[in-house]
């Protein structure tokens, strides 16, 4: 069983990461997910994540940075846009 990942699972995921690389942020998301998937489920791949970013980036909540850093991968953060979103995704929960 797969659970979705949502944009605001992504979005939490940056905002409490290590550092802002991809590698960074997926390991977020799986520890997040860890709790979640306990019982049984398969945590969200890395193209699922990477999938949620870059249609994230196209919405403008995200910016990535033009050059990949070996295999740490590209660096990703949050626009003001996302910022904001994430604010008041935040409060509604």
């Amino acid at each position: 069983m797969r659970l979705n990942l949502t944009e605001l699972d992504v979005l939490r995921a940056i905002a409490c990461a290590a550092g802002p690389r991809a590698s960074q942020i997926y390991r977020e998301v799986e520890r997040q997910w860890a709790e979640r998937v306990k019982d049984g489920g398969l945590p969200p791949t890395t193209n699922v994540i990477a999938s949620r970013m870059r249609a994230m980036k196209a919405k403008g909540w995200l910016a990535v940075e033009a050059a990949k850093d070996g295999n740490l991968g590209f660096t990703w953060k949050l626009t003001d846009r996302g910022r904001s979103w994430l604010a008041v995704a935040k409060d509604a929960a």
